[in-house]
């Protein structure tokens, strides 16, 4: 979006930190920066960036047609849409997660990164503490900040759980299939399936899964 949201203006000249590089995070950034904020990202694990479109075609539906075929091949297309994204805009701007586009939801639209590149948006690493003037930064950076914005997402609560379940990288139940638990198999996860197709439509598969499991 070139021009900034409403009541974001009301930000201009402040220095605004967005904990956070999910796609909340991306966008309430790079509105902030349009808006004439001093923004800066704290980046803690890093992000998986896709273009909006492929061809004229909303990347959702390019996830969508591509859920019928093999893992494998899926990791080697992403790859390869990863490769020619950089000829096209070179190299990443923000770190690369341990996880690829395929484990969880990447940020869509390079809005962010665009304001990063020209600029208007400063990255650091996680933040290790707040200050009574700002915050520190896990490399040890300490900056003043008018305005702290928490655009961290959400995770699985299998705290209760304890050990009788293993989880992935992103903190998900490890499983067999879409939602059976790999450690019980009795036990089944709805919503705990991300991709580019969307949170809301992977609910929808899984809760299905669950009820056929149950039923059987």
């Amino acid at each position: 979006c070139a021009m900034p949201l409403p009541g974001f203006d009301a930000y201009a000249g402040r220095r605004v930190l967005v904990v956070g590089v999910g796609n909340s995070a991306g966008e309430i950034g790079s509105e902030l920066a349009n808006a004439g904020a001093r923004v800066t990202i704290a980046v803690r694990s890093g992000a998986n960036v896709v273009p909006r479109q492929i061809a004229g075609i909303p990347i959702q539906y390019v996830a969508f047609a591509m859920r019928a075929l093999p893992r494998r091949t899926r990791a080697v297309i992403a790859g390869l849409f990863g490769r020619f994204t950089e000829l096209l805009r070179g190299q990443p701007v923000l770190p690369k997660p341990a996880y690829g586009p395929l484990d969880a939801i990447p940020m869509i639209g390079f809005h962010l990164v665009d304001a990063i590149r020209a600029g208007k948006v400063t990255v650091r690493g996680g933040v290790s503490a707040l200050t009574e003037t700002g915050a520190q930064f896990i490399a040890g950076i300490e900056e003043p900040f008018d305005d702290v914005i928490f655009a961290t997402g959400f995770s699985a609560a299998l705290v209760p759980l304890g050990d009788l379940v293993r989880t992935d990288v992103k903190g998900f139940a490890l499983r067999t299939d879409r939602v059976t638990s790999a450690d019980q198999p009795h036990l089944y996860f709805v919503g705990h399936s991300y991709d580019a197709t969307g949170g809301l439509y992977n609910i929808k598969l899984d809760s299905a899964l669950a009820a056929e499991r149950i039923a059987a």
